[in-house]
């Protein structure tokens, strides 16, 4: 068995997360264009593993953080995130609601969308 089998499947599964990761980030856009127009949230910020490609794995979870949704839209507009980003585990959060541990994360390292 020649020694570069290993090699390229291991190849073959960097391109299949990396198109996943890639996947990820372009729904969270539509995610947070979506929230931003029909709910008019004030901001969308990503944060969590899919913005750290060494972190990022094929079964990683989105994480969005939204600011100024309206409390009784919350279920809504979660449903509504999750149905475009199908495929994914999805975590939306609202902002004001956080533990601080998210919030330091949120906005040390999260990414506005």
């Amino acid at each position: 068995m020649s020694k570069k089998y290993p090699l390229l499947f291991k190849d073959s599964k960097k391109t299949e997360k990396a198109e996943r990761r890639q996947e990820a980030l372009n729904k969270a856009e539509q995610a947070a264009l979506m929230l931003k127009e029909k709910y008019n949230v004030e901001k969308v910020v990503l944060f969590g593993s899919v913005l750290n490609e060494d972190k990022f794995h094929l079964h990683s979870d989105v994480d969005l953080a939204v600011f100024g949704l309206k409390d009784e839209l919350f279920f809504k507009a979660y449903a509504e995130v999750m149905n475009i980003l199908s495929g994914f585990e999805v975590d939306l959060l609202d902002y004001k609601e956080c533990r601080e541990s998210f919030k330091k994360e949120i906005k040390e390292r999260g990414v506005e969308l």
